[in-house]
């Protein structure tokens, strides 16, 4: 191992160590998550090298123990077939401070072979940490602007891994992408890349949306609780230890699950995708709906039990996947419940709904609730105006209508509608949360936005809300940064909100999946065309 080279980032040559409380939690024998990337292709290495400013303790990596085949203090040598390029899940101790990676050759002339990334300035080390001067510098080959609907069509290609998962986000500030298998993401980026190439639009992806629908096929739930359910991470505050990542099924996913595999059967003409996509909204309906068309809860794949967890405007979605079985009683039936109810808990006086609240009444049982608020006050709606759960909302409305919902819901929905329109900002975005203007505008919540007026407009038959649909277009192409992100994101919309990564990584501007996906389902849904 004497000529090994380790490739670390220019950047982080000096590793944040951990505090005080930190070091005594990790001799405490007390655990955390991290989420490295790694920079390379992990079959052209030697190696990785887990680097640390404290004590890592027993690391486990990508749910998998993992023995070091060499060590010095906080530098430790792994297997490469641990590691993926992009984000790791690395369980280390609570003293370890915060880890890098570093990719490890067998010598310095194998460095040139390497597909690092351009986008990061990197130096090359021995095992032990002696400099050995700059990498080679490698450039991205130049790039003609594409077109936009072609951008995001490529961009969109570019977030599917090689096994069919969706990356959520690309992290401008670490050159990685982060949050795979989010499955809201991954039907929303399975719908842009079927719709796209029924359009014509972008090459390989109709190979890119079979790769994302074969993967959703694979990982579908045969258990007889929870049939036919999508499984994704949990949120990381229920994971019960950093070494094991833990999944469930969120009913309501599967409005954009459905969708996509509607549009793929429709691409393909293969059956298995619409049976897939119906099943899916019959566990929706069926046990993910209380009587009264709430939330009946999550399903813990690892438990295999259902928990409430509460309320959340997101929910509101799921008309819009029913609406694609318009001949189905048991379709129309939940969509006008669901809708009524969200309608009667959570519409407030100027239109908008509320958040989140707590109602258990005909769930499953309860477990630790999303908003540890309702602990103490389960009466409590969670007081923030959040924008893009608006967009979800109108967007199920929308779909009740068209399933031919009675005339409450068409006026819940135009009130909401109004609402929208009234909060869009000059510049044709929407922020994030409207009372909270510091978190800036959002690219997420604007292409969002923008898709649910459009269906809107369609289900109701009023073009009024077109002109603002058109304003956030706008707004969205003017989000492009090709001079920071990898050329094949160049089409994409960056967010610079303070909501970045959403459950982690937040207050840093990132690529993501979705926001290009609705945009793009925005732009064909007002009639654009290559």
């Amino acid at each position: 191992m004497t000529d090994y080279v380790a490739l670390v980032p220019e950047d982080e040559a000096g590793a944040v160590g951990p505090g005080l409380a930190d070091r005594l939690a990790g001799l405490a024998g007390r655990e955390r998550l991290a989420f490295p990337p790694l920079g390379a292709d992990p079959a052209g290495l030697a190696g990785v090298l887990l680097l640390t400013p404290g004590r890592p303790g027993t690391v486990t990596v990508n749910g998998r123990p993992a023995t070091p085949l060499w060590r010095r203090g906080g530098r430790l040598l792994f297997s490469p077939e641990l590691f993926r390029r992009h984000e790791n899940v690395v369980a280390l101790g609570r003293g370890a401070g915060e880890p890098r990676l570093a990719p490890v050759v067998a010598d310095a002339g194998r460095v040139r072979d390497l597909d690092l990334w351009p986008e990061t300035a990197w130096r090359m080390q021995t095992l032990s940490g002696a400099d050995l001067g700059p990498a080679p510098a490698r450039s991205h080959a130049p790039v003609c602007a594409p077109g936009l609907l072609d951008g995001l069509a490529r961009g969109l290609g570019a977030m599917v891994a090689p096994d069919g998962e969706v990356w959520s986000f690309y992290d401008l500030e670490a050159a990685t992408f982060r949050l795979s298998g989010w499955r809201w993401d991954t039907g929303i980026v399975l719908e842009g890349l079927a719709a796209a190439a029924a359009a014509g639009i972008g090459a390989g992806s109709a190979t890119a949306a079979r790769t994302v629908g074969d993967r959703l096929l694979a990982v579908r739930l045969a258990d007889p609780a929870c049939p036919g359910g999508f499984p994704e991470w949990t949120d990381l505050r229920y994971f019960p230890s950093p070494r094991q990542v833990c999944q469930w099924v969120v009913p309501f996913n599967a409005a954009f699950v459905a969708a996509g595999l509607m549009r793929l059967a429709d691409l393909t003409g293969l059956a298995a995708y619409r049976e897939a996509a119906r099943e899916s909204l019959l566990l929706a309906a069926a046990s993910g709906l209380t009587p009264a068309g709430g939330v009946a809860g999550y399903y813990f794949e690892d438990a295999r039990q259902w928990r409430y967890l509460g309320q959340i405007n997101d929910s509101g979605v799921l008309g819009r996947g029913l609406a694609l079985f318009p001949d189905e009683a048991w379709a129309s039936t939940a969509a006008a419940r669901a809708g009524a109810y969200i309608l009667g808990k959570a519409a407030r006086p100027d239109g908008h709904i509320g958040r989140a609240w707590w109602d258990p009444d005909g769930a499953r049982p309860a477990g630790a609730p999303l908003f540890p608020e309702w602990a103490k006050h389960p009466g409590r709606m969670v007081a923030k105006v959040f924008l893009r759960g608006q967009a979800w909302v109108l967007m199920g409305l929308a779909g009740a209508v068209r399933l031919g919902a009675n005339r409450a819901l068409a006026d819940g929905a135009r009130q909401l509608a109004d609402f929208v329109l009234a909060a869009q900002q000059a510049d044709g975005s929407w922020r994030y949360s409207q009372n909270q203007p510091e978190l800036g505008a959002c690219a997420k919540t604007t292409a969002a936005l923008a898709l649910a007026l459009a269906e809107w407009s369609k289900a109701s038959g009023d073009a009024g809300p077109l002109p603002a649909v058109s304003r956030a277009l706008g707004y969205l192409e003017t989000c492009r940064r090709p001079d920071v992100v990898p050329p094949e994101l160049a089409g994409m919309p960056v967010d610079t909100s303070g909501e970045g990564c959403i459950v982690y990584f937040r207050d840093r501007p990132v690529v993501c999946a979705y926001a290009g996906a609705l945009e793009l389902l925005a732009r064909l849904a007002v009639g654009e065309r290559p």
